[in-house]
């Protein structure tokens, strides 16, 4: 924990930091965007097959009302012909409607709906093709028209069956179309939030972390200009932070302290005050190692001065002694000298 903790506070940390963040709500937002873009998917899907329910329901009642006008118009013309062309109308009504029985096959609502409107057509179909049919070609008029009342019966409950189902399936489209729509929204808006979310964590990300570093950083430049003239008066601001520019600040603010002492060092020996100590920071510690060679150099040097002066003094007084000696000789000798000059 103390190692992770030491790592969220370096610079590197705190970039790591921010940029797992951004990474995050991207991946975040990505998923929220995929799972959209999967339900805007599955809508259009369920959309597709409602719309071409719809289309075949459609034709599945214009087959019928096709059908339903040849029957109508063999009834008058009698033409063979026609009864063919009815039962084409009815096989495609039947294609269509197992298609529709596949494709809805998830939905029993679906499937009671054209269970019935099968039922219809299929007896519908039985009753003019077996029935009303042979009996208009076997002559027997009365009894084809006996039976168009069936007939008729028949017809109106294919035809509403028919609708029922195109209403249905209609509606269903029209509902599959506004989910999609809403999917759709959704996916767009979910797209534009993390996007937007991600460029505001990814801007105060950036704001924060050059805040951390500028700031130090015109600082160090600032004392770095100080220190290169010679001015030792910096004004840094020390934390108890382990990131990198925390050490750097404390390590100039060391220099700088160190070279004001220095400063303050050289002064004093300049003054002539030798009984200064040197504090040496390490052994690689250049110019105090040349300090406390000075001052060692310069103690011996003023040693020897010291001595010669002595000494000097020394053979002054020698001197004086002989000098003072000489004279009373001198002194002397003259005294001898008058006294034999007033003998004489």
């Amino acid at each position: 924990m103390q190692k992770v903790r030491g790592f969220a506070s370096t610079i590197g940390g705190r970039l790591a930091i921010a940029f797992g963040a951004v990474i995050l709500v991207v991946i975040v937002s990505t998923t929220v965007i995929f799972q959209s873009k999967q339900a805007a998917k599955e809508a259009f899907d369920d959309y597709e097959r409602a719309a071409v329910g719809e289309l075949h329901a459609v034709e599945v009642d214009t087959a019928i009302s096709v059908a339903r006008a040849l029957a109508a118009e063999y009834l008058v013309t009698q033409d063979a012909s026609l009864v063919d062309a009815f039962g084409d109308q009815r096989d495609t009504a039947t294609a269509l409607l197992a298609d529709l029985e596949e494709s809805f096959s998830d939905r029993p609502d679906f499937l009671e709906v054209l269970a019935a409107t099968s039922e219809a057509t299929t007896t519908y179909k039985d009753l003019f093709l077996d029935e009303v049919a042979p009996l208009v070609e076997a002559g027997d008029v009365d009894g084809a028209t006996a039976r168009l009342g069936d007939l008729n019966a028949a017809q109106e409950v294919v035809s509403v069956d028919a609708q029922l189902l195109v209403d249905n399936l209609t509606g269903y489209a029209a509902d599959r179309k506004s989910s999609l729509d809403s999917s759709l929204d959704a996916a767009s808006t979910a797209s534009l939030v993390g996007g937007i979310v991600s460029a505001l964590i990814a801007i105060s990300a950036a704001w924060a972390v050059r805040r951390s570093i500028a700031r130090p950083v015109a600082r160090l430049n600032v004392a770095a200009d100080q220190l290169a003239v010679g001015d030792n008066d910096v004004d840094l601001v020390v934390t108890d932070r382990d990131d990198e520019l925390s050490r750097l600040e404390r390590a100039f603010a060391e220099m700088s302290e160190s070279n004001a002492k220095t400063a303050e060092l050289a002064e004093r020996i300049a003054q002539g005050d030798l009984t200064t100590e040197v504090t040496i920071r390490s052994e690689r510690d250049q110019l105090g190692n040349a300090l406390t060679a000075m001052i060692a150099k310069l103690r011996s040097l003023v040693g020897k001065i010291t001595s010669a002066a002595d000494e000097v003094v020394e053979r002054a007084n020698v001197l004086s002694e002989v000098s003072a000696e000489s004279k009373t000789t001198t002194e002397q000798l003259a005294t001898s000298v008058n006294s034999i000059a007033e003998g004489a």
